[in-house]
């Protein structure tokens, strides 16, 4: 299949935008909103550290239901393309 992405592909890209358009501001979703959660970096011996690769938090699931979430499936996808910094883009 030339110039076709799979669906798995396509619905993470969408999410991952829209997670994207929320942290922004251009969505307003303050339920989404309040559940992010950011990696901060903790100041080691030589001042503060950069950040390990992981921007944001994701929550610890005990079931496969909250494991494949869109929240935490869009978390995911934001964590593998951390060296894109989501707050300085236009």
């Amino acid at each position: 299949m030339v110039g076709y992405t799979t669906l798995a592909a396509r619905r993470d890209l969408t999410l991952a935008v829209t997670l994207f358009k929320i942290l922004r501001g251009w969505l307003i979703n303050p339920a989404i909103l309040e559940n992010i959660s950011l990696v901060v970096p903790s100041e080691g011996a030589r001042g503060l550290r950069r950040r390990a690769g992981r921007l944001f938090s994701i929550p610890q699931a005990r079931t496969n239901l909250l494991a494949q979430a869109p929240m935490t499936r869009a978390l995911r996808v934001l964590n593998k393309v951390s060296e894109i910094d989501a707050f300085f883009l236009k």
